[in-house]
């Protein structure tokens, strides 16, 4: 028994070793990139809603500064300055103003977005062992409660070239991008909003 329970430790201490070691690497190749813009493609598969494919066009800066602009088949645009985060919908002539949530398990975004010190705070980060190219990590959300499940990143000389995001409730979500610019120089006022004229605004 005892050489049993020395050998159930030595796993845990070794798995949580890799886990370490995983999150140090991760945290490594997200820091190189303060800014970054590109392009996506996102499709979700789902049976509740079948499959949807949207595309649009994306802008961050650490820390929890975003754009992200979906162009097509609606029109949608979010946009964070790191405190509050608007949401405005083309089509409704509607914008929403919220506190930005700091759960990164609750805004993936956040994730590319956010600080990276926080990761392991919601997240057990695990090497993914693939035949694909690049370097590639699983985030397994430590809340099983949450909405998120985990999130699979994949970098290709330590840019972000895709995102996989699986919720608890059988959602897949796969987001590509393209016509990368890291590090990009960015306006102080590029991530604030204003309301175009005639829309609703809703404050919550």
């Amino acid at each position: 028994m005892y050489k049993i329970i020395m050998a159930i430790g030595l796993l845990s201490f070794s798995f949580c070793g890799f886990a370490q070691d995983a999150a140090v690497a991760l945290d490594k190749q997200l820091s190189q990139t303060h800014a970054f813009q590109a392009d996506f493609v996102q499709s979700t598969r789902s049976e509740q809603f079948g499959n949807q494919l949207t595309e649009g066009e994306m802008t961050l800066e650490r820390p929890g500064k975003f754009i992200w602009k979906i162009t097509a088949p609606d029109k949608q645009t979010l946009v964070s300055d790191g405190k509050t985060l608007w949401v405005y919908d083309v089509d409704l002539k509607q914008v929403i103003i919220q506190p930005v949530s700091q759960r990164l398990d609750e805004t993936p975004a956040l994730l590319l977005a956010g600080k990276v010190e926080s990761i392991k705070q919601f997240f057990t980060v695990t090497r993914l062992a693939t035949d694909e190219p690049g370097q590639w990590y699983t985030l397994k959300s430590r809340d099983q409660e949450g909405l998120v499940d985990k999130v699979v990143l994949g970098f290709i000389n330590n840019t972000i070239k895709e995102m996989k995001i699986y919720d608890n409730l059988g959602q897949r979500t796969d987001i590509r991008f393209s016509n990368i610019k890291t590090n990009p120089k960015l306006a102080q006022n590029h991530f604030k909003f204003i309301p175009p004229k005639g829309v609703e605004v809703i404050s919550e």
